[in-house]
């Protein structure tokens, strides 16, 4: 009867810690892909800054075969991504909406939680705080979408 009962236990701490590290890697699995999608919104946002340098009076959208040649070495562009130019400010945002979660907390914590970082609210820039900017948007730039203003 012990042995059972040792086995018993023994299999209910392997499923206990089997449970905690699966959540784990769940999570772990979370942060990198969110890591990801940063990195390739701010080398989007790069490539966005190298054309307005080489095209300074564009204004409106900025299609994404006029950015090839722009981008960091190594990036070709993401579908999820857009750039538009407005009273000569850069808009970068997400063309997809809502967007996805991780991206906007993890671009807050890397932007270190810079006003020009949040969504779009009936036309304009909330922080991710939730504070509004006052920073009228682009009626191009859909409403709930994640928007990073400035040059």
């Amino acid at each position: 009867m012990f042995p059972v009962w040792v086995a018993m236990v023994f299999a209910a701490l392997i499923a206990g810690y089997t449970v905690i590290e699966v959540q784990r890697a769940e999570r772990v699995q979370a942060q990198a892909v969110a890591s990801q999608a940063m990195v390739s919104f701010l080398a989007y946002r790069q490539g966005a800054q190298n054309f307005l340098r080489a095209n300074p009076g564009h204004s409106g959208l900025i299609s994404v075969a006029s950015l090839h040649g722009h981008f960091p070495a190594g990036y070709s562009g993401d579908p999820r991504w857009r750039g538009t130019v407005d009273g000569g400010r850069l808009f970068v945002f997400t063309f997809a909406v809502p967007p996805p979660q991780d991206l906007v907390e993890a671009m807050w914590r890397e932007s270190r939680h810079s006003p020009t970082v949040g969504l779009n609210r009936g036309g304009t820039l909330f922080s991710y705080a939730g504070m509004n900017t006052g920073i009228a948007l682009p009626t191009t730039i859909p409403n709930g979408a994640f928007v990073m203003a400035g040059n």
